[in-house]
């Protein structure tokens, strides 16, 4: 009985043995899947920060580029300000030299309209001028002729001429001379 307690105690042992070996076994396979685990997490966290660091440089690509854009788009803003400015100065001298012409124009109009009111004026007064000159002349001789240089002319002849020197006198002064004047010469 002794011998098969021992013999027990020796399967036990033998039992817990293998046991222990299998958990050994077990262990050293689980510490080799733990080993692995750790390289693969290893790994992976290399990638995670490969990774992470692709998407720094990313972002910081990105940022550089919202920057670029950004400036490219505050240069067309000036751009279309200073083209809106330089519209804006265009055509405030298009303007101004609309209302210098306009001005002229007006101007030219009005000077117009009073050197036509003087040549009406005028006018007048020559055709009231010439009716007296042609009732002194009638008046002087009925048969319409008056002596000039010693000959008798016909007054369409004279009358021109007499007109002639009135119209001289009159761009020199502003009322018309006598025409005992004119008569003497045209003698």
């Amino acid at each position: 009985m002794a011998l098969d307690n021992e013999a027990l105690k020796v399967i036990r042992l033998e039992a817990q043995m293998k046991r222990l070996q299998e958990n050994c076994a077990t262990k050293e396979f689980d510490l080799r899947q733990t080993q692995k685990a750790i390289e693969y997490l290893k790994m992976r966290m290399q990638d995670w920060e490969q990774q992470d660091q692709d998407l720094k440089e990313c972002e910081i690509a990105l940022k550089e580029r919202e920057l670029s854009l950004y400036q490219r788009e505050v240069l067309l803003w000036e751009s279309k300000a200073d083209l809106a400015r330089r519209k804006r100065q265009d055509a405030d001298a298009l303007y101004e030299r609309w209302k210098r012409a306009r001005d002229y124009h007006i101007t030219a109009i009005e000077s117009e309209k009073r050197m036509w009111a003087e040549i009406k004026d005028e006018r007048k007064r020559l055709e009231e001028y010439e009716k007296e000159v042609v009732r002194m002349l009638t008046l002087s001789d009925p048969q319409g002729y008056i002596p000039v240089h010693e000959h008798i002319a016909p007054l369409h002849f004279t009358l021109p001429r007499i007109l002639l020197v009135a119209r001289l006198h009159t761009n020199t002064s502003q009322c018309l001379p006598p025409l005992r004047y004119i008569i003497d010469s045209l003698i």
